[in-house]
């Protein structure tokens, strides 16, 4: 029962991601701006600003696709760490590829990177909760309990961002 808990979590964090991402948090295809373009070149691109990193960009990915990596691997029937960061990977690449071919965003080699490094630290904080629970039911609750409250938190956050947007 708790892993359907976690389920339901991970379905509604993953359209929260997919709604920033791909829809810019936006209600309406007509208000994206329509821009196709490719860089495979880390670090270049996108994410310079007058000429410098924009550092704040990444660490936004990163940040955005952490519980992504827990959810990966507390959903894992069995925990492989090599197909977990494949997923993560490839979840990245999927919304990436999704943005090119709508030609609503910037397809960024960078944005992949931080995507995944961010997917990896979940991974591991999840696998360090998983060590230190022990039990497979109580690491379970931990986490349940965790993304529950993070779910929760960040859909409220939207919530009172949607408000204050429309008011």
């Amino acid at each position: 029962m708790k892993k359907n808990f976690l389920a339901v979590m991970f379905v509604v964090y993953f359209l929260i991601l997919t709604w920033i991402i791909v829809f810019k948090m936006s209600f309406s295809l007509e208000e994206l701006g329509h821009i196709r373009s490719l860089n495979l070149i880390p670090l270049k691109g996108s994410v310079i600003v007058n000429g410098k990193l924009d550092a704040g960009e990444i660490l936004q990915n990163v940040i955005a696709f952490i519980p992504l990596g827990v959810f990966i691997r507390a959903l894992a029937g069995k925990r492989n760490l090599s197909r977990e960061i494949a997923a993560a990977a490839l979840i990245s690449i999927a919304y990436e590829t999704l943005q090119f071919i709508l030609a609503i965003g910037r397809t960024d080699i960078t944005d992949v990177l931080a995507n995944t490094i961010g997917g990896i630290i979940g991974i591991m904080v999840c696998a360090a909760i998983e060590k230190i629970c022990g039990r497979e039911d109580r690491f379970i609750l931990v986490i349940s309990i965790c993304t529950g409250i993070g779910t929760f938190a960040v859909a409220g956050l939207v919530a009172l961002l949607l408000l204050a947007n429309n008011f």
